[in-house]
């Protein structure tokens, strides 16, 4: 009697104590990345003890799946599990089983659910990942892209089409038939042309099925080659002598190039030219001519020239390049000399011209100061050397480093030590060259 007593007051009490009510919701059983599939369950706890509640499942790709495992819920409230499902990137589009559990730990009690999640794709075809070769190529070289594609259906996929495109050239491959989660890659090669700039270039690819496209780019850039061939000769055919510089831009860039060639002075009268030069330098035995163009790739110049030796022309040369050289050593380096006058102070200025084609290393200047004037040894340029002599004083300057057209004035002060009408005339001043006289002042 004491026996069945007792189970009745443990029934009695777990009746007291124990309850739970549920609801399952399926909020959207369709899955995708962007947007999960939403399912609820729901638990009012009718008891009179605060109980704790565990939700298990059974689904295939436990992975996808986010919901709090326990819910602690106190006598007549109510809690809910949110179970979402987001598929991975590479799930099939299909539909899967989804079983819930949910037990309430002191009692044991327990209850299942069960639903269909549906996997939903936007693009069946999923590009898998594409690879690129060298992305820095040389005009001549090749650019490559390998593009893998998978079927993330659950039934073949067949009628779909991988292209891409470089520059103005474009390619389409009709794909082959996949079977579910199959892989397969499409390799496209481009030559990138030789005569291609410097530059950035795109390769697109692209894979096309049904309604859906999907595309992507990478820029390779085509490096700059400086490619310069220089190609020199010369024909000498005694009274004749003829000869060439040629350039090709064999790069495929905009190149400035430069030619030089020499030749002795007495050649310049005889010299024809097919270009004019962009610089031209001379010293006392030779004159170098400089050319100068901008080639475009693939373009080419030549710089051409010719010598004529004839024998009355020579000789003529020879003696118009005596009289030259003669005129070089007497007349072409020029003085004069100018006298201002404030009062009984004088101011003299020489003013020396190199009115020749060639550099002199030393030009001297002198000019004498007689007696009957006072010079003043502040000199405002260069300090001459000074010689006395009976009469007077000799001033000498060694002007150094004299350019050819190179224009040089001293000035100097002196004063009268005489009152004479008309004022003192002072001597014209000169070049020399040892004890020769190169040039006088007027």
């Amino acid at each position: 009697m004491k026996k069945y007593f007792l189970l009745a007051i443990i029934i009695l009490l777990a009746g007291s104590t124990v309850g739970m009510e549920t609801e399952f919701t399926q909020i959207d059983r369709d899955a995708s990345i962007d947007s999960p599939a939403v399912f609820q369950v729901d638990i009012y706890n009718n008891g009179s003890d605060t109980q704790r509640y565990r939700l298990n499942h059974e689904f295939s790709k436990s992975g996808w799946l986010y919901y709090d495992s326990y819910k602690t819920v106190s006598p007549g409230e109510t809690e809910n599990f949110k179970i979402t499902v987001t598929p991975s990137k590479d799930a099939l589009q299909n539909s899967y089983n989804l079983n819930l559990f949910l037990t309430e730990e002191t009692t044991g009690l327990s209850e299942s659910f069960s639903s269909i999640v549906n996997v939903k794709k936007e693009n069946v075809l999923n590009v898998k990942g594409i690879e690129y070769g060298d992305t820095e190529v040389e005009p001549g070289e090749k650019v490559k892209a390998s593009i893998t594609v998978q079927n993330l259906n659950s039934r073949i996929v067949d009628g779909y089409l991988v292209g891409s495109r470089f520059g103005g050239d474009s390619r389409q491959i009709e794909g082959e038939p996949m079977a579910p989660k199959a892989l397969k890659s499409y390799e496209f090669e481009y030559q990138v042309p030789k005569n291609s700039s410097p530059g950035d270039k795109t390769l697109e690819t692209w894979v096309k099925h049904n309604q859906n496209f999907q595309n992507s780019s990478k820029i390779f850039s085509i490096t700059e080659v400086k490619n310069i061939t220089r190609r020199s000769s010369e024909i000498d055919r005694g009274l004749y002598v003829s000869g060439s510089i040629r350039f090709v831009n064999n790069g495929n860039s905009n190149t400035t190039v430069t030619g030089e060639k020499s030749f002795p002075n007495y050649a310049e009268p005889l010299l024809s030219l097919s270009h004019e030069p962009s610089s031209i330098s001379t010293n006392d035995s030779a004159t170098t001519y400089t050319w100068e163009a901008s080639l475009s790739p693939g373009e080419s110049v030549e710089f051409s020239y010719g010598i004529n030796y004839w024998a009355p022309l020579v000789l003529a040369i020879i003696i118009i390049l005596g009289l030259v050289v003669l005129r070089k050593i007497t007349g072409n380096i020029k003085i004069s000399k100018t006298v201002d006058r404030d009062e009984d102070e004088i101011k003299v200025s020489l003013e020396i011209l190199n009115s020749s084609s060639t550099s002199k290393d030393v030009i001297c200047v002198e000019d004498f100061v007689p007696n009957v004037v006072k010079l003043h040894e502040d000199f405002e340029m260069a300090k001459p050397e000074i010689k006395e002599k009976s009469d007077g004083l000799v001033l000498s300057w060694s002007l150094e480093d004299f350019n050819a057209g190179e224009k040089r004035v001293i000035t100097y002060k002196v004063k009268e030590k005489l009152n004479v009408e008309d004022g003192v005339d002072l001597p014209p001043a000169k070049i020399v060259e040892g004890d020769k006289v190169v040039s006088k002042s007027d």
